[in-house]
């Protein structure tokens, strides 16, 4: 599969803190701890991550931020999301109504 997301829309992970992008925290502000969804080499506090849960029991964590090509060897179900281990003070950036959501592209991989 071909994940690419958006890098214009802003998020923060803890009230008060910096405005990021799916490439998550690049500074080294913020570092990995063994709580966060993926602890994978390549993932960032932040980063869009995902989880591919195969039908066989399979699963693992992957980073993906603005992009990457996912291979799967199993059928199975594939999940996106933020990686932080405590989601209570995170925010989307919002200016005059219009709030911000990552956009998600989810396509076949090129051969």
């Amino acid at each position: 599969l071909s994940i690419s997301a958006s890098l214009s829309d802003r998020f923060r992970l803890e009230e008060g803190g910096d405005w990021i992008t799916v490439e998550g925290v690049t500074d080294g502000s913020i570092s990995i701890e063994d709580n966060h969804p993926c602890t994978e080499p390549g993932c960032l506090p932040g980063m869009l991550v995902g989880r591919f849960q195969s039908d066989v029991g399979f699963e693992e964590y992957f980073p993906i931020g603005s992009g990457t090509v996912y291979r799967s060897r199993f059928q199975g179900t594939l999940s996106v999301g933020i990686n932080d281990n405590d989601f209570s003070g995170n925010s989307w950036f919002s200016n005059g109504g219009v709030v911000d959501h990552a956009s998600i592209e989810i396509g076949p991989a090129g051969e």
